[in-house]
């Protein structure tokens, strides 16, 4: 898509021949939309059958299989005791441990939540307050040691004491996503899963080899190995005034956006779910509705006053640019791990937010007159 400055418009192009005219565009590809496959020596050489987690192969027959997973992350948490109860036998390949809390699954009283009045937004409200008290645990040292202190007598008891070398992380509870999950760690202890500590150097024709020279034997890989989280809108082509690329401004290192919606110098675009808006400690729902609010409000002050544009100013970005950056510094998200939230060669934090859901409702709570370039 590019602006024309001309009409003051956005011009979409889609894959198939079409073109649209727009006045707003709004962008909610989010961050974890393109799968990203580990380079991995040889797996274009495997025999068998490999996939991602994002682009299952429901064809393939997984009853009395030997199966590898590559990874433990959040996708990998969630196939694998799934998984287990089908294959013959179950290989997990896990680079670096992570935390893990019991995923709350209650079983809900359909006709109260709908037909009671005030009880579904009573209890959404109590979910966010629950969540939201997470928050000092990811900025504050003392809170942090608390709560890990908290989960790891919770991950305990549903790992065997041989395992514990290697199912408990030894960086601080937050630098990573924290899982959500309650039978994770009790499959680990079946007889078909066997969990190799060690990252996947290679892949066979028949199999992997893993760091130490432990070849196994597979039928099929499943790669749970995330997504491209650093590659922000890398599926659209996005060009402002004077043709400016956005894929140009924000390469793998550096990505910033106002409130994490708006750039300056593309007008009338707005994104969702963009840069500095992930979550570590609460549901990223909250931060989408916000940003729906927040760009419908900004949408009704250009129609109420006839404006055709509103561009963010460049200088307000470099203040929250700078903001973001300072604040970063003290979460948790910063301190020394490896995580999908960091940059590769800067190790910035390009994912997370550096404050509480409340502030940046505060901070997204309407549009500000000056904070924009309206035409």
């Amino acid at each position: 898509m590019e602006w024309c400055d001309k009409t003051k418009q956005w011009n979409l192009h889609f894959e198939h021949g079409a073109v649209a005219t727009e006045n707003v565009v709004v962008c909610s590809v989010g961050q974890l939309d393109v799968p990203k496959m580990p380079s991995i020596p040889g797996i274009d050489e495997f025999s068998g059958k490999s996939w991602h987690t994002a682009r299952w192969n429901h064809s393939f027959d997984l009853k009395d299989k030997t199966v590898a997973v590559v990874g433990n992350g959040a996708s990998a948490i969630q196939v694998i005791p799934e998984i287990a109860k089908e294959v013959e036998q179950l290989y997990i390949f896990q680079s670096t441990p992570s935390f893990t809390v019991p995923r709350p699954n209650p079983k809900y009283n359909i006709n109260a939540l709908f037909n009671i009045p005030f009880i579904m937004p009573i209890y959404r409200w109590l979910l966010y307050l629950e969540t939201e008290a997470r928050w000092p645990a990811f900025v504050y040292d003392s809170i942090n040691k608390i709560f890990e202190s908290q989960v790891v007598k919770e991950m305990k008891p549903d790992i065997p004491k041989e395992l514990e070398k290697h199912t408990l992380p030894d960086y601080k509870i937050g630098c990573r996503r924290v899982l959500l999950t309650s039978d994770y760690l009790p499959t680990l202890q079946r007889s078909n899963v066997e969990l190799i500590p060690e990252r996947a150097v290679e892949v066979t024709e028949k199999g992997i080899i893993s760091k130490s020279g432990k070849e196994l034997d597979v039928d099929a890989i499943v790669f749970a190995t995330g997504f491209n989280s650093h590659k922000f809108l890398e599926t659209v082509d996005v060009k402002g005034k004077d043709s400016k690329s956005l894929h140009d401004m924000w390469n793998e290192d550096i990505a910033y956006a106002y409130l994490g919606m708006s750039v300056p110098d593309f007008p009338n675009f707005y994104i969702t779910y963009g840069p500095h808006t992930n979550l570590g400690h609460s549901s990223i729902l909250t931060m989408v509705e916000i940003q729906a609010n927040y760009i419908s409000k900004l949408v009704d002050m250009m129609i109420v006053n006839d404006y055709k544009t509103a561009d963010i100013k460049s200088s307000v970005m470099e203040n929250y640019k700078k903001m973001i950056d300072t604040r970063m510094e003290r979460t948790v998200f910063a301190s020394d791990c490896n995580s999908w939230y960091r940059a590769e060669n800067t190790g910035k934090v390009r994912n997370n937010a550096p404050y509480s859901v409340s502030e940046y409702y505060w901070r997204a709570m309407y549009p500000k007159k000056e904070d924009y370039d309206f035409a």
